[in-house]
């Protein structure tokens, strides 16, 4: 029972830092990986951004990552009915035990670097990915890319699915800068995969790829 109680007091906290206006930039989210001693830098696995279709790719990757016995975990945004739905490891949602285990373990941290919503999950993910030596990391971009709380990892794929106009008052007015935002995911000498995208997208992307000696 006791355990229950702690879930919904972490629930009402990470839901008072769950702000409508949305301030991107990566200052808090690597101050908080470096208490963490760098998850982010020892994972592999896939990064997914786009307008559209992040979710259902991702939810493949999972599938097929399983099937060829990969230890897995996937970070996604929003739930459904559970906010554990958001870390899932080989598979199923996150147990309470290990959820609640690793937010009092960070606690501190997370409220010293003022940690917001998405942040606080992002991090406890790369945490319990690390922790539980997963092989394949899968992690959903929450709003945009370059400045997205996911974009400290250090992945081993890069996948774009769709961009289209969304969010344009954080992200830009035109295809063009929207697509430099997304684009602002890929890693150096990293793969990069992209689904079906505008021709004028496409250039930025690829473009941003070559910068990175980054294969399309």
């Amino acid at each position: 029972m006791e355990i229950f109680m702690e879930y919904q007091e972490f629930l009402d906290y990470i839901y008072q830092r769950h702000s409508g206006n949305v301030k991107l930039g990566l200052e808090r989210m690597l101050s908080i990986l470096e208490a963490m001693d760098s998850p982010n830098k020892k994972l592999k696995g896939i990064h997914l951004a786009g307008t559209n279709g992040k979710g259902s790719t991702a939810a493949m990757c999972e599938a097929i990552s399983l099937q060829y016995g990969m230890k897995t975990g996937l970070n996604t945004s929003p739930h459904l009915v559970d906010y554990r739905e958001r870390i899932r490891l080989n598979g199923k949602n996150i147990k309470l035990n290990e959820l609640i285990s690793t937010y009092k373990k960070w606690e501190s941290v997370l409220k010293e670097n003022e940690a917001s919503f998405f942040e606080i999950t992002t991090s406890m993910a790369f945490d319990i990915f690390h922790s539980n030596n997963i092989d394949n990391a899968i992690f959903e971009v929450g709003l945009g890319g370059r400045l997205d709380g996911t974009n400290p990892f250090e992945s081993t794929v890069t996948v774009i699915t769709t961009i289209s106009y969304d969010h344009t008052k954080s992200l830009g007015n035109s295809i063009e800068k929207i697509a430099f935002e997304k684009a602002g995911i890929i890693k150096t000498n990293t793969p990069v995969v992209l689904g079906k995208i505008p021709a004028e997208a496409t250039k930025v992307i690829r473009q941003r790829a070559k910068e990175l000696n980054a294969p399309v």
